[in-house]
């Protein structure tokens, strides 16, 4: 069961657009329509400046690393549950429930993700959250991370 808390969770941290949010409180206008339009760092340090755009870069870095933190934490280390979780923050930065399923490329975060994940993880989920995020079509990225999904579902063991 928290399995399952820890994926929707890590969606949710995900799914904080703070691009967005710091371009908001600091111009007051909507980042996605500036620039490239997308919401993630890069964008943000070209429209807004430095200060703003690391500060997006570090936030969106520290959530996909506190998602997994949080997973690996709640499942005792479960590699699935982590893995799946790290799917999930990437799903959640690049379809925010908060912006209407409009986000980002996940960069940042999957960097985060990884960063506790392991690069060196060769687990298939891990190998398609990575391959996902260097996508740029979306609906190759969803067919990819509902592919994790599914392949992390099929390697559970059932005693």
């Amino acid at each position: 069961m928290l399995g399952i808390v820890s994926v929707v969770i890590a969606y949710l941290l995900g799914s904080i657009p703070f691009g967005y949010i710091i371009v908001r409180l600091k111009t007051g206008s909507d980042i996605r329509a500036s620039g490239s339009g997308n919401i993630g760092a890069t964008n943000v340090l070209r429209t807004t400046g430095r200060a703003a755009g690391v500060l997006t870069l570090l936030l969106d870095f520290a959530k996909g690393f506190a998602a997994v933190w949080l997973a690996s934490r709640l499942t005792g280390g479960d590699p699935v549950w982590t893995a799946l979780a790290a799917v999930a923050v990437l799903l959640g930065h690049g379809y925010p429930v908060f912006l209407g399923f409009k986000g980002g490329k996940a960069v940042a975060s999957t960097f985060g993700a990884f960063e506790l994940a392991g690069a060196d993880d060769t687990s298939p989920p891990a190998t398609a959250a990575r391959t996902a995020s260097t996508r740029r079509k979306r609906a190759t990225t969803v067919k990819i991370l509902l592919g994790a999904g599914v392949l992390a579902l099929n390697s559970v063991k059932v005693p």
